[in-house]
């Protein structure tokens, strides 16, 4: 199936965004199909950045994961290197990455990149709480962000941060250290905490198709088609929201305890 950078254009005005806004993105550009006149894969992720500023305009932000759990226990050498450590996020969030104008935060575990006014006012200073009320993910809240994934669901890293912020007891606090190596080469010490699952109960492991079913039959999140696939929208406070409504229902809905008790 073929579609043009205007239909990614129509896509994400369909799908609520605006002109100003600040967006996080988890993607898969590939299931869209086939870009009209595109001879490579880089055709196709400039296309994808183009028509993204084009509807947010100069005012407007980009964000993308581009994490490495750089200190994570399975690391021989915990180092993360700021400029050079790769995304492990896929070729959009590698691209991005690399641009000129992107500043990515310090973040060895879950750091982002970001191209647009806000960039800096996201990415500096990065807390040492993974999911804390200064990471990214709380500056991105605060500054009223959307998600806007390509061919996934509603569902994203943003929701850790709403379940550190809740304090889920499926979640704890895990510390990681070693070195960072800023962009200008300097080279430090870093512990960084990390609200993550325990790994030794399955029934912890993230489920968010049950958060995704919600915020679409409620119209919290937005969906676009674009060629074969579709881009979701949800803001990063009706997130928030609907998780704080529906974990006091449901505590373990955002997890696989939900997922096999309701087979």
């Amino acid at each position: 199936m073929y579609y043009s950078q205007q239909d990614i254009v129509g896509a994400l005005k369909n799908a609520g965004i605006n002109e100003g806004d600040t967006l996080f993105s988890h993607s898969n550009l590939g299931y869209f199909g086939m870009l009209q006149g595109a001879k490579s894969n880089l055709d196709i992720l400039n296309a994808f950045k183009n028509a993204l500023f084009e509807v947010i305009g100069e005012e407007g932000t980009f964000v993308v994961p581009t994490f490495t759990y750089s200190f994570g226990s399975d690391k021989e050498e915990k180092v993360f290197d700021v400029k050079n450590s790769a995304s492990k996020m896929g070729s959009f969030a590698e691209f991005i990455r690399l641009r000129d104008d992107a500043a990515r935060s310090e973040d060895p575990m879950f750091s982002v990149a970001a191209i647009g006014p806000n960039a800096e006012r996201l990415t500096k200073d990065a807390a040492s709480e993974c999911f804390g009320r200064d990471s990214f993910w709380g500056r991105f809240h605060d500054m009223g962000g959307k998600i806007c994934n390509f061919n996934l669901d509603s569902g994203s890293t943003f929701v850790h941060y709403v379940e550190k912020r809740l304090q889920v007891p499926y979640r704890k606090d895990f510390k990681f250290s070693g070195q960072i190596i800023s962009s200008n080469g300097t080279k430090r010490d870093k512990e960084v905490v990390f609200f993550a699952r325990d790994f030794e109960d399955k029934n912890s492991a993230a489920y968010f198709e049950r958060l995704d079913v919600i915020a679409k039959n409620t119209g919290l999140a937005k969906q676009a088609k674009l060629g074969r696939g579709s881009i979701v929208v949800i803001s990063a406070a009706d997130t928030v929201k609907l998780i704080e409504e529906n974990i006091e229902i449901e505590p373990n809905f955002l997890n696989n305890d939900y997922k096999n008790s309701n087979i």
